[in-house]
């Protein structure tokens, strides 16, 4: 049960236009890609909008700010779901990613990154995003997706926070 080798390919060459992306406040990333029953989503989200800062935690409070948002994170469904029952099959921890590179390290800006493998046993027509009701400084997701169905991408906004492929 593992991604194949386009299914990876797809993956690595989204990886490497991540890393390449600017960072904005206010608006995360989100890939989808899809193989039979597995699904990877991986999220890329400002620090700032989720956080309320961009660096690791300097104190208690910051501390706190983060451990929420790990034990939000843990159950996916908080942050996305399927028209279909899901299961995770990994235990994927967060991480600070610096995405946009600056001559001073003191003016980099940081997102949270973190992927989940999920196992969907029926077909998948649409997904919610309800991480866009929870953090309201994150305004909008722009989603890239390669299912079975076909590839595409989309801006979804806490007004319209599906996404359908029907």
């Amino acid at each position: 049960m593992k991604l194949s080798i386009l299914g990876v390919l797809i993956l690595a060459s989204w990886a490497c236009n991540v890393q390449s992306q600017h960072h904005v406040h206010g608006q995360g990333s989100v890939f989808i890609v899809q193989e039979n029953e597995l699904w990877q989503v991986q999220f890329l989200l400002p620090a700032s909008d989720i956080l309320g800062f961009e660096h690791s935690p300097e104190n208690k409070h910051q501390q706190y700010l983060v451990d929420q948002f790990e034990k939000n994170r843990t159950d996916f469904n908080n942050l996305v779901q399927f028209d279909s029952t899901c299961v995770q099959r990994n235990d994927s921890q967060s991480a600070l990613a610096s995405t946009e590179h600056d001559e001073s390290p003191t003016k980099q800006h940081h997102d949270l990154e973190f992927i989940y493998l999920l196992e969907c046993e029926q077909a998948i027509s649409e997904m919610t995003f309800p991480i866009l009701q929870q953090y309201h400084n994150l305004k909008s997701l722009h989603v890239q997706w390669s299912t079975q169905l076909g590839q595409g991408s989309k801006l979804i906004t806490a007004s319209a926070p599906q996404l359908q492929w029907r």
